[in-house]
Order: structure tokens, then C-alpha cells, then sequence
């Protein structure tokens, strides 16, 4: 395809230049330029790395799910009752608490607790207790992975999240890359028709000349003079493309309606030659959305061993050790009882569902998805490969057309050369020429659609490849940090 060329610099430290530049209200811009400036400014990619921001939140809640969970607690009370026989009773009660959880790969969760109760009344009651607990499954959510699946099943969906981000950049890239094309074609069409102008007053003046030495009947002038008038036409029509294809390409790169562009880039055509097979390997490589559809499939997989763990009988083991101390208005408040004195629980939990038809039926849709995962695969697979085939030989045939064009555009220069000469000697007429030169505009305008044409279809391989980034050498990250140092008030709410 064409050669790699890396924006980086562009987005880096050619901005600098377009920013000064844009002040003048007129900017002279590359393809890659043009890109690199979009890439900076564009709403959607904007709106994008926003969302990037509770996604990659998300993932770090879930990479947590194995961390150490905190919690501390509290209350205090004041208690007062009548009583007929004794007066009011009044207790202040207060109670303070601590606690650290983990949950294990594996399913199971141990926690230790600390805690401290006080009632004050008459009497003064206290007790302080410390307790470890471990609880795991046996059947139902034990194992690997059935523990760590909320947690694979979030990294999948920041790889999806990030495979959308690069399809957004890519669908944005293209869209510009096309614009600007489209500008350019639009300059060059107001080029020619000043060309075509010119060469129709030229025409003009000279039948003026033939006229005047008859050579030429007076009648021949008004087919010269309606060609001009023609052109002039045109002329205007052109303009105003001119001035919509700039508005749509501002419109991209969030500029005032003012602006003007000036496009740089090198109109150069070179062929394309890859073998399909190559086509089909970069393909299955960089395609998002077969990417997406293996991560589809590979939950589809996860989820059947999720369904199929489901049928299994819940059995928990259930452990327990505490030690602690006491007293109340008979004995002082002693240190913490010694380990071999300490409250030890063991125990099994059991549950047997018995005819859950949902359980059953939750299998029975977990089959089916994963085969209809896999039959969604295969479709994209054979798919892609259609796509290649049609696009290949698109290629092909563009090529063909383009030398077809450029041989036409030959002939009708010299067509209409040879039609000039034979004018100037009344052996054609003014017709012919005029005739002559509008065909030459047509062969100038298809040259040059054919042209644009190749390099869109180009462009759109790549976007069918999934290359696109990879061919203009941009970078999601490089991306990112742009965006971030656009929104510094995030990183003031983190």
C-alpha cells in the first residue's frame, strides 16, 4: 500500500504552526496535517476519550474485586425508662467496629472482624471480641473460574471498548481523508474550468482574427462567443462547490466558516499489489469487529461453564474462630483470651434446587448462544473474505480505468491541437473546436475523478482491513494524552 507516515509529529509540534497560521484565518494543510488537526479538535473524538473515562473506571472497579475491602463502624446511644418501682433507668451504650474482608479467586471469602460494645448504667458491662472467618464453595461458584469471571468478563469488555475507540478514530480519519479530497478535487475542477476559460477567449480572439482576414464566415463567431459565455458558467458553478466542499471539511476540523484552505498534498497515484491472501492474514489480525466477535465468542464460552456450575448443588464450608473478653459489675475487664481458648465453628451449608425448570432452562440458552457465537464467526469470516475478493478486484479494474483516462486525456489534447491548426487553414469549423474542447474538459475531469477515485477505494481497503491507524501511524495513546490535557478539570474530580 502507500509507505507508513506517522502523524505523531503532526499532533506533537506541527499544531503550533497551524495554531499561529489560523490566526491569519488561512492555513495551508497536508493530508496528514489536515488528520492530526481533526484528531485535536473534532467533537467526536472529544465525546469519545469522555467516555474512555468511566470505562477505564469501570475496569479499575473490577480489578479491585480481589482487593482488600475496609469498613469501620459505629453507633451510640442514650437510654432512658421509667419504671413505677425504681425510677428511670438511664444508659449510655456505645459500640465500635472494624473489619477486613478478601475474596478469593477461587470463590470463597475470609474476613476478620474487631469489635467493641459498652452499655453505662448503675453497672458497667464491656466486651471486646476479635474473629476470623473463612467461607468457601464446594460445587456451586467454587474454582477459578467460575471466581474470577466477573473480573475476565470486564477486562473483555475494556478490550471491546477500546477495539469501538478505534473503529471511531478510524471512521473520523477516513471521513477527513475523503474531505479533503473532495476539496481538492473541487480546486482542480476550478482549475481547469479557468484553464478551459482561458483557452475559450483565446479561441475567441483568434476567430476574430480569421474573421477579419476572411478566413473565417462572421457567422463562426457566435459558436465562440456562446462557448465562453458557457464557460463563464461554469466557472461560477465550480466556485460554489468549491466554498461546500471547504464548509464540509471545516465542519471536521471544528474551524470558523471563515477559514480558508489550502490543501498541499501531492496528488500522486501508485498501484496496488498485494496478494489477496495477504489481504485476508491483515484482516483477521486488525479487523475490530472480527476481534469483537472472537471476545463474543470467548464469553459465550465462559458463560456455558457459568450456566453449567449453576446446575450444581450449593455446598459451602463455613469456618469461624473468635476470642474476646468480658466482664460486667462482678469482674474486672481481662485481657483477650489466649488462641487455645478461643470459639472455633466448623460446619458444611447444603441446598438442593429440585425441579428448577429455570436452571435447566439457563443451560439450554447458554448452548444455544455459544452456537450461535460460533456460526456469527464463521458468517463474519467467509464475509470478509467476499469483501477482500470484491475489493481486490475493484482495485484492479480502477487501475485499468485510470490508465484508460490518462491515455484519453492524451488523445484529446492532441485532438483538439490538431482541430486549432486545422482551423487556422478553413479546414474545420468553430463548432468542431469548441467540440473539441469541451471533450478535452471531460477527459481532464475524468482523469482526475479517476484519480480520487483509486485513492478513496485505497482508503477504503484500508478501513476494510482494519489499518487504518496503522497506515497514517497514529496512536490511541498519544490520542488519549491530547484529549487529557484538554480536560484537566477530570483529574481535579479524580
Amino acid at each position: 500500500m502507500f509507505s507508513l507516515r506517522p502523524i505523531t509529529p503532526f499532533i506533537c509540534g506541527g499544531l503550533l504552526l497551524l495554531s499561529s497560521q489560523l490566526q491569519a484565518q488561512a492555513l495551508e494543510l497536508t493530508l496528514a496535517e489536515t488528520i492530526a488537526l481533526a484528531l485535536k479538535q473534532n467533537h467526536t473524538v472529544e465525546n469519545t476519550y469522555l467516555n474512555r473515562i468511566l470505562d477505564k473506571f469501570d475496569l479499575r472497579i473490577a480489578e479491585d474485586e480481589f482487593a482488600p475491602k475496609y469498613r469501620l463502624g459505629g453507633n451510640l446511644n442514650y437510654d432512658s425508662r421509667y419504671d413505677n418501682g425504681h425510677g428511670r433507668d438511664n444508659t449510655h451504650r456505645y459500640a465500635a467496629n472494624a473489619g477486613i474482608s478478601l475474596a478469593l479467586p477461587a470463590g470463597g471469602q475470609l474476613a476478620l472482624t474487631a469489635a467493641h460494645d459498652a452499655s453505662l448504667s448503675d453497672s458497667a458491662n464491656y466486651s471486646d471480641t476479635l474473629s476470623l472467618s473463612f467461607s468457601q464453595p464446594l460445587l456451586k461458584g467454587a474454582g477459578h473460574t467460575v471466581g474470577t469471571a466477573s473480573l475476565v468478563l470486564a477486562r473483555r469488555a475494556e478490550q471491546s471498548h477500546l477495539l469501538n475507540l478505534k473503529d471511531t478514530i478510524s471512521n473520523l480519519v477516513s471521513e477527513v481523508i475523503k474531505q479533503y479530497r473532495s476539496y481538492m478535487t473541487a480546486e482542480r475542477e476550478l482549475e481547469i474550468s479557468r484553464l478551459s476559460l482561458a483557452r475559450s477567449k483565446e479561441q475567441l480572439a483568434m476567430n476574430k482574427e480569421l474573421i477579419a482576414t476572411g478566413r473565417m464566415a462572421a457567422v463562426e463567431l457566435v459558436q465562440s462567443q456562446t462557448d465562453v459565455a458557457n464557460q463563464e458558467l461554469s466557472l461560477r458553478a465550480t466556485e460554489n462547490s468549491i466554498d461546500a466542499a471547504r464548509i464540509n471539511l471545516l465542519r471536521l476540523l471544528r474551524l470558523p466558516p471563515q477559514t480558508q484552505i489550502i490543501p498541499t498534498e501531492v496528488l500522486a497515484v501508485a498501484q496496488y499489489n498485494q496478494a489477496v491472501e495477504a489481504l485476508e492474514n491483515a484482516a483477521f489480525q486488525h479487523r475490530s469487529d472480527y476481534q469483537q466477535a472472537k471476545l463474543a465468542l470467548e464469553n459465550a464460552k465462559l458463560s456455558l461453564k457459568l450456566a453449567k456450575n449453576e446446575q450444581l448443588w450449593d455446598v459451602s464450608l463455613e469456618t469461624s474462630y473468635g476470642i474476646g473478653r468480658s466482664n460486667n459489675n462482678a469482674q474486672p475487664l481481662h485481657g483477650l483470651r489466649s488462641a487455645e481458648k478461643g470459639d472455633f465453628q466448623i460446619g458444611l451449608q447444603l441446598n438442593i434446587p429440585l425441579w428448577d425448570l429455570e436452571r435447566k432452562r439457563s443451560l439450554l440458552s447458554a448452548k444455544i448462544a455459544l452456537k450461535q457465537t460460533q456460526t456469527a464467526l464463521k458468517q463474519l469470516e467467509e464475509g470478509i473474505v467476499l469483501e477482500l475478493l470484491n475489493a481486490h478486484r475493484d482495485l484492479q479494474i480502477r487501475w485499468q480505468q485510470l490508465g484508460l483516462n490518462k491515455h484519453s486525456l492524451a488523445l484529446s489534447r492532441k485532438q483538439l491541437s490538431l482541430e486549432q491548426d486545422k482551423l487556422k487553414m478553413g479546414r474545420s469549423s468553430s463548432f468542431q473546436v469548441v467540440s473539441f474542447q469541451n471533450s478535452l474538459v471531460e477527459a481532464e475531469n475524468s482523469y482526475l475523478d479517476a484519480q480520487i477515485d483509486y485513492l478513496n477505494a485505497l482508503t477504503d481497503l484500508d478501513q476494510l482491513l482494519g489499518t487504518t491507524l496503522q497506515h497514517w501511524g497514529i496512536s490511541l495513546e498519544t490520542v488519549e494524552q491530547q484529549q487529557i490535557s484538554k480536560q484537566g478539570w477530570i483529574e481535579n474530580e479524580n
